[in-house]
């Protein structure tokens, strides 16, 4: 009986060896990183997506892209909702939420700019290459421009061209946002419209006809940072260095942004909530 009994306490002890050593060993592996969540203004969406499933493709976490005004994304931050990366439009709302510490300031870089582009539905055929004369007898769309800078920046770079443009007038429809602008062309209530130049690139339904002169307005440039609600097992730190890998500027150019250089952050007009 006693020859049983020592034979079992053998039999547990030899089990129970490499279940202690398979612990240990995962004891010592590196905690799997968390998805990412990211931050955008709402016409960077189909570019945080395309980025972020390259990441993924790379062998990294998911990225959950989440869209909206900057000014909104950084009351999200405020309000403690999770965030690990926000693309934000350099500015005064910016500048206030760094000094908030609603982002890590030394995380900051200049991820890339946008232009502005006039842009028809593809039934629309290009009769000139005179911007007034493109225009004359058309209903434009413009978003909002007390909220949104593809707005107030295409008003700019209207009057900068000659055109004296009311934006209360019978021929000027005027949209919440770029978004809107398209559904205005979409929907035949008006001819021609103002967007972005990704809004035009992720909607090939519509076709540019020129593009706005970028003189004559402040470049829109957004930039990218640790948010302050960032976990600590997400790699957002490696996620802001891919931006600067050959297929991360490949997907940003492709989507009608262009890559900003560093340290060229300039003042946008804050808008309104």
């Amino acid at each position: 009986m006693k020859q049983i009994f020592a034979g079992l306490r053998n039999l547990v002890r030899g089990s129970a060896l490499p279940a202690l050593v398979a612990f240990a060993t995962l004891a010592a592996l590196p905690a799997q990183a968390r998805d990412l969540v990211v931050y955008g203004e709402p016409t960077l969406k189909p570019v945080l997506t395309s980025l972020g499933s390259l990441w993924h493709a790379k062998g990294n976490s998911a990225v959950h892209v989440f869209v909206a005004p900057t000014d909104l994304s950084f009351e999200q931050i405020a309000r403690e909702a999770r965030c690990d990366v926000i693309f934000a439009l350099a500015g005064p709302v910016t500048d206030a939420a760094e000094k908030r510490e609603l982002f890590d300031a030394d995380s900051k870089v200049d991820a890339f700019s946008n232009s502005l582009v006039l842009v028809a539905r593809v039934t629309s055929p290009k009769t000139a290459d005179d911007l007034r004369a493109m225009l004359a007898g058309k209903r434009l769309a413009i978003a909002n421009p007390d909220r949104d800078v593809a707005g107030s920046y295409g008003l700019a770079a209207l009057r900068a061209a000659g055109v004296n443009l009311d934006p209360a007038g019978k021929d000027v429809r005027v949209a919440e946002s770029a978004a809107g602008v398209l559904q205005f062309l979409a929907d035949g209530n008006a001819d021609v419209g103002i967007v972005y130049a990704t809004d035009a690139s992720a909607h090939p339904e519509f076709k540019i006809l020129m593009g706005l002169d970028t003189a004559a307005h402040q470049p829109i440039v957004y930039v990218a940072a640790q948010a302050a609600n960032a976990d600590e097992s997400s790699d957002s730190e490696g996620f802001i260095e891919f931006l600067n890998t050959p297929e991360a500027k490949a997907a940003i150019m492709s989507a009608g942004l262009t890559l900003a250089d560093l340290g060229t952050v300039q003042a946008q007009p804050e808008r309104r909530p």
